[in-house]
């Protein structure tokens, strides 16, 4: 997941942000349950085939939400490998997230109900948190994406707070559907763009602005 209450609660209802956010929720919702699950497999496979994926000793994923690309298949791989896979816990009251790791899928993924009544599959409570240091790739969900690899997440920033503490050798990876890439994403100074973005299309390496 991104670690985010509902798009609406995010900044002026006319801004670019929100107006692109709702063309995003739009788009996302024309996907049938079917093509998501299709997609979801493409991008599992073509990220699989990303050697900076495969060579990673420690990838910090997402836990996704049920209109976001459903990459769990792909780190269960991953953890059979013996890479260490991350997954974001968040401290809703500081508006901070920090890397824990996981060893199962169905046993360290809780599904719980947030304030905002938003379902979230979270990291069960006392798993081992992962220095950033230790952090060789990020796969970043978004609601969207463009070709220069920036992104527009749910509002609260906490990926725009998380990334800027990585080192500058650690890889970024937007995982989104290809109806999710648009012309441009709307920015702000804070934002903080991505490496790469992969879409059930392929791996698009992030050109320059």
């Amino acid at each position: 997941m991104e670690p985010t209450p509902a798009d609406a609660a995010a900044g002026p209802a006319s801004s670019p942000k929100a107006a692109a956010r709702r063309e995003a929720a739009h788009r996302i919702a024309t996907l049938k349950t079917a093509d998501r699950a299709q997609h979801s497999g493409k991008i599992c496979k073509h990220l699989f085939d990303e050697p900076s994926v495969t060579a990673a000793r420690c990838i910090m994923a997402f836990a996704p939400l049920a209109d976001e690309p459903d990459i769990t298949p792909l780190l269960t791989v991953l953890i059979g490998m013996g890479i260490t896979v991350t997954v974001p816990e968040v401290n809703w009251a500081a508006g901070t997230m920090r890397a824990v790791a996981i060893s199962s899928i169905t046993e360290d993924l809780i599904t719980e109900l947030t304030h905002a009544r938003l379902a979230l599959r979270s990291p069960r409570p006392g798993l081992r948190a992962v220095p950033v240091e230790l952090i060789d790739l990020v796969l970043v969900p978004g609601r969207a994406f463009d070709a220069s690899g920036r992104r527009l997440g749910r509002g609260k920033g906490f990926y725009d707070r998380f990334l800027p503490a990585l080192g500058s050798n650690v890889a970024t990876i937007g995982v989104c559907f290809s109806v999710q890439m648009i012309e441009r994403v709307p920015t702000d100074e804070h934002d903080r763009p991505v490496g790469a973005v992969v879409t059930e299309l392929g791996l698009i390496a992030a050109q320059s602005a």
